[in-house]
């Protein structure tokens, strides 16, 4: 099943392709593209983004045409994009951001995020230690982690005594 992702930490960690080796395809919508690749070209997120892209791993979809979502939900056009195009493509969406993830839920679409990810990149032999990654997460991006769901991902990993 593909990913539809709205968020860029990932890149900035240097785990961009992880999306890859977990969902085997990622979409991106326009407005997301445009946000990292247009008016970011200079980062390095936007030279993973292209070089995925070029790679054919992801690709970019545009949503025109399609329903708005529920107004009253403050989500930026990229996380109404990325909503709209994975009930489009049936696919799972890593949004982070919390307005954005339960509107996702009300449509009832298949949602995680950055440190869902993280988490099935331990579990599936991609990283040694979900604790390094969640503490690069935190410590080298804007990322905010709740304690408690800190927990209950190393939890699951099985790394719940490095907390």
């Amino acid at each position: 099943m593909p990913a539809v992702v709205s968020d860029t930490s990932l890149t900035r960690l240097g785990r961009l392709e992880w999306l890859r080796a977990i969902y085997g395809s990622v979409v991106i919508p326009a407005a997301v593209w445009n946000e990292i690749a247009v008016g970011g070209k200079d980062f390095p997120e936007a030279c993973a983004v292209r070089s995925a892209m070029t790679d054919g791993w992801m690709n970019v979809e545009s949503v025109q045409g399609e329903p708005t979502l529920v107004t009253d939900a403050e989500l930026d056009a990229g996380e109404t994009e990325a909503i709209l195009l994975a009930r489009k493509l049936n696919a799972v969406l890593v949004i982070d951001e919390m307005a954005g993830r339960a509107v996702a839920e009300q449509m009832g679409l298949e949602i995680t995020g950055t440190a869902g990810v993280l988490l099935r990149a331990k579990l599936s032999g991609l990283t040694m230690s979900l604790k390094g990654e969640l503490d690069r997460l935190q410590h080298e991006t804007t990322f905010w982690l709740a304690d408690d769901i800190r927990e209950e991902l190393l939890r699951q990993a099985s790394e719940q005594d490095q907390a």
